[in-house]
């Protein structure tokens, strides 16, 4: 049997930039799921894929997205430079489940780093199975690892599901300054401007810039029709890193995000 072209592609975009569809509100769950595109079902994907139909455009009036130089070199730039978080001080800092500009179906909370480690900082190689070896292909695969890296002191993730699709907001403290803008400028100059395609699917990527966040978002389109499209953005907050992912919302919706988000962050 032919693997559904929705699913394949979705799972793509969920493993490959931390999309995961909550599969309990049990904090227990989140923890021991074996990897991030593990938590959906192929059912789930589908489904995200079909409410996915249509997106893509910016908002009718909106100005489009800078050039990947420019968003990179506006993204993290705040008033402050705080030091490395504990993981009390950044359970406080996170957006909370009565903060989320939408209707929250499912919440996970994980704490530590040992989930960063063993589940987002892995290169899985999605991007280059899935579509052949190419430069974006590989950043897209190298992403994660690259945002994340090998040395994070503390971190949390929260993972919620809405109607259509899941998000996930998450921090990591370190004992250096995050740098996550140049990881973004790196990965759109290698992905801006290309289309990654099989048989089946096709995925584009453009800059995304609101307020002190930057980074990317992503459209897969399917032989059927119908699309997923999913948004990614971070802050170098200090030494720490702040990075919010949402698949299937518009990108009004994932700006509101942001701003809640950016609001609990002093000095951002």
């Amino acid at each position: 049997m032919t693997p559904d072209p929705r699913v394949s592609a979705a799972l793509l975009a969920l493993s490959a930039l931390t999309l995961t569809a909550c599969s309990s509100s049990d904090p227990a769950a989140a923890e021991t799921a074996e990897a991030p595109y593990a938590a959906v079902s192929t059912e789930e994907a589908a489904a995200a894929a079909e409410a996915g139909e249509g997106m893509g455009a910016a908002p009718e009036g909106e100005p489009a997205a800078s050039s990947a130089e420019g968003d990179a070199a506006e993204a993290g730039e705040i008033e402050e430079a705080p030091a490395a978080l504990s993981e009390e001080e950044i359970l406080g800092l996170l957006l909370d489940e009565e903060e989320m500009p939408l209707e929250v179906l499912e919440f996970a909370e994980t704490t530590g780093t040992e989930y960063f480690h063993e589940r987002m900082g892995v290169n899985q190689g999605v991007y280059t199975e899935g579509f052949g070896e190419s430069e974006c292909a590989a950043a897209m695969d190298a992403v994660n690892v690259d945002l994340i890296g090998d040395d994070p002191l503390e971190g949390v993730i929260r993972e919620i599901g809405y109607a259509d699709g899941s998000m996930a907001l998450w921090m990591l403290s370190y004992d250096r300054q995050a740098d996550s803008a140049q990881v973004w400028e790196d990965l759109l100059g290698a992905c801006e401007s290309t289309v990654l395609e099989n048989e089946t699917e096709t995925a584009e990527f453009a800059s995304f810039s609101h307020g002190a966040f930057g980074g990317m978002s992503m459209q897969m389109d399917f032989e059927d029709g119908s699309a997923v499209e999913g948004w990614f953005a971070t802050v170098d907050y200090g030494e720490n890193l702040v990075m919010i992912s949402a698949i299937n919302v518009d990108q009004s919706v994932f700006e509101q995000l942001v701003e809640a988000q950016s609001a609990k962050l002093p000095a951002v």
